[in-house]
């Protein structure tokens, strides 16, 4: 096992190389100059100049890149054009945010979508199953923006339950661990927008996965020594059912950052989602060249820890 870890990690380097070029590309390609928003425009050519050389624009592409990836395996990730500080710096004071959100998130849409997929399964056909798909194609089809202003005019705005926007309070006092019940106030809307779509198609897997294993011999044979259903469904059926759902887990989790991108703006969270966009609007080279390393990386390891849970689930699985 200890082998294969470090093989797969291995493998991420010339995958975040190849990663770090398509969007390295894409980024200087696009019209636009990052120096646009930051000169005056009564600069004089010589002052315009000035500040291009100063960011290192005015070289090549692939010196540029060298200069850039050579910082990045230095553990520099560059300096930020928009908030002048280095960018490893706002990406850590940002992404816990953004990771306590997707937790919440995930942990919703894991106890929500999986119990209900069983139970879906179970009762296939009756009009729980129906009610619960259509939950499912509801919750898979609509957009997380709509839905996000949807629960903020009726939960915050009518009703006045929740906050609109923001992480905290405006005013109240940041102090650990005071602040918890304020944060946790916050976030439940923008967990529910963001669980959503991660909760039917947890719902919509468990439901295929248990309904292929139920039909399976050894689940009749465990009926028939009067083993209680319960036991069949949860002990036999459900680990069995789980490599499926171990490997949408291990595309979620990294997804749910990308997910984030438009629920944070709707709801004025201050995370890695509404920094990307900030990012790409100031056309900050360095800061959305480090959200995507960030990003890419956090999905291969999604993937990683999906294949080492697929030995826990299942001891027959083996890895040369």
């Amino acid at each position: 096992m200890q082998k294969y870890i470090v093989r797969r990690l291995l493998q991420t380097v010339p995958i975040l190389f190849g990663i770090t070029v398509f969007v390295f590309l894409i980024v200087h390609f696009t019209p636009g100059s990052p120096t646009g928003k930051m000169m005056d425009p009564n600069m004089t050519a010589a002052e315009k100049a000035r500040i291009e050389e100063k960011f290192g624009l005015k070289k090549s592409l692939p010196e540029q890149y060298i200069n850039w990836l050579g910082e990045v395996v230095r553990g520099n990730l560059g300096y930020s054009y928009k908030y002048g500080e280095p960018v490893k710096e706002v990406i850590q004071r940002h992404m816990w945010n953004t990771f306590y959100l997707a937790l919440l998130a995930l942990l919703l849409s894991l106890i929500v979508g999986i119990p209900v997929g069983i139970l879906s399964a179970t009762k296939q056909y009756s009009k729980l199953d129906y009610g619960f798909t259509v939950f499912a194609l509801i919750g898979i089809s609509i957009p997380s923006f709509f839905f996000g202003l949807l629960l903020i005019k009726i939960f915050a705005i009518d009703f006045k339950i929740f906050p609109i926007s923001g992480m905290v309070t405006p005013g109240k006092d940041i102090v650990f661990p005071d602040i918890v019940p304020d944060i946790l106030w916050h976030s439940i809307l923008p967990a529910v927008v963001l669980g959503l779509g991660s909760a039917a198609s947890f719902m919509r897997y468990t439901r295929s996965s248990m309904l292929e294993v139920i039909r399976q011999d050894y689940i009749r044979t465990a009926r028939a020594k009067g083993l209680r259903e319960k036991v069949v469904i949860y002990k036999h059926a459900f680990r069995n059912a789980l490599i499926p759902i171990i490997t949408l887990l291990g595309f979620w989790v990294p997804a749910l950052f990308s997910g984030a991108v438009i629920t944070e703006q709707v709801f004025g969270w201050p995370g890695m989602g509404k920094i990307g966009i900030m990012a790409v609007l100031d056309r900050d080279y360095p800061l959305i060249l480090g959200v995507n390393l960030f990003l890419s990386f956090l999905t291969l390891i999604g993937n990683l820890l999906a294949d080492i849970f697929y030995g826990v689930a299942d001891p027959r699985i083996r890895y040369d």
